[in-house]
């Protein structure tokens, strides 16, 4: 059992803006696994804080503790325009999750939020309590055990699945529907579908994408990652996000990512794939996507290009180096041989056939001839 005073610990951490950023989402995602009065208030008080990605997860939180006690603070993220567009986006999403219907006014009434990732969240969160209410609570058959904005679809077959994903023209909702149906269905497949989400026009989607393939953890999603990440519209913090990508592709051997690999290029990348209002106006100048993939893919290539050349470089100086001691090493045994000139290995070779001589025997009889004649000389 967790003490008041340990959770106040970790709390201190979250709120800390002089405490790294992974020791403070650390120390919120153990205060959304302790839940209760206290943890909601310690995560109520991180809103404060200029991180915009850490109110996004702070809201993403509560929403995933489904605590009906974090419903005022949530309100009041919601209502608040001087907060980011992704953090009120967040905030929106987090009271559908909780489920409570007494929010659902309020919800229809930021339907029509002026900004439009604001806005389509509400609609979302609208129509999954709606939903909650019609089927008697909660789907079933989660793998990820996430609470999610929309419940999966009936449906199982990807191809269908993928062409509902990619129909602008269906409810914002039923592509949820059919977008968490493809990551339950998990497999290659699946993953490039709801890759192509990446591409299609509404911010909010996109951004949804991105979470989608964090959780669902495939690699073929790599490349079109790569090109949404390439387009400068809706990168704010191209650095960080990019290296991790770059740490993802440095392998020659396919793979599955570690949790925590994943967890941070994914999360990261989540929360880029919305950009601001402004950057939403010059979404259409994009570059086409198959071209952005193309110059993804390049662009991969080369890194791991890069990397091999460097690799074999570097095999080349070590080989050199084992080279160079062998060497000497060779002219310290040679310098040591107590026998001179005489060759050693001749010495000890067995008897030459067809009339070839015996050299070991020739020396010995040599030195026994030679002390013969000393042994007259001296009589």
């Amino acid at each position: 059992m967790v003490t008041e005073k340990e959770v106040e610990a970790i709390g201190q951490t979250l709120v800390d803006p002089k405490q790294p950023l992974q020791a403070r989402f650390r120390a919120l995602f153990t205060l959304r696994g302790l839940g209760g009065p206290g943890a909601i208030s310690w995560i109520s008080q991180a809103f404060r804080d200029e991180s915009a990605l850490l109110k996004h997860e702070l809201a993403y939180c509560l929403g995933q503790m489904q605590d009906t006690r974090a419903i005022p603070v949530l309100v009041e993220v919601l209502k608040d325009t001087n907060q980011e567009p992704m953090v009120r986006h967040e905030a929106g999403e987090a009271l559908g999750a909780i489920g409570n219907p007494a929010v659902l006014e309020l919800l229809k009434e930021f339907s029509k939020d002026p900004v439009i990732e604001v806005a389509e969240t509400c609609q979302l969160a609208v129509q999954r309590l709606e939903w909650l209410q019609q089927n008697g609570g909660e789907p079933t058959g989660n793998p990820y055990l996430s609470v999610d904005p929309a419940p999966p679809a009936e449906e199982k077959d990807v191809g269908r699945l993928r062409a509902m994903l990619l129909d602008e023209a269906c409810p914002l909702f039923e592509r949820y529907r059919a977008m968490f149906a493809l990551r339950n269905a998990g497999g290659k497949e699946a993953a490039l579908a709801l890759a192509e989400g990446l591409c299609c026009g509404s911010a909010l989607f996109r951004h949804e994408v991105g979470y989608v393939l964090g959780q669902l953890q495939h690699e073929a999603c790599i490349p079109q990652l790569t090109a949404a990440l390439a387009c400068q519209a809706e990168n704010p913090m191209p650095v960080q996000t990019e290296a991790r990508l770059k740490h993802i592709g440095q392998t020659d051997q396919p793979r599955l990512l570690g949790p925590m690999e994943l967890q941070e290029t994914f999360f990261i990348l989540f929360v880029l794939l919305l950009p601001s209002v402004d950057a939403q106006k010059v979404i259409e100048r994009r570059l086409q996507p198959w071209l952005m993939g193309l110059t993804a893919v390049v662009g991969f290539l080369f890194i791991v290009f890069v990397l091999m050349l460097v690799n074999r470089l570097w095999c080349s100086k070590k080989r050199n180096n084992e080279d160079e001691e062998f060497g000497e090493f060779g002219e310290n045994q040679s310098t040591e041989n107590p026998f001179g000139n005489i060759n050693l290995r001749n010495t000890y070779d067995s008897p030459k056939k067809e009339g070839r001589t015996n050299e070991a025997l020739e020396l010995d009889e040599k030195v026994a001839g030679t002390s013969d004649a000393e042994k007259h000389t001296s009589l």
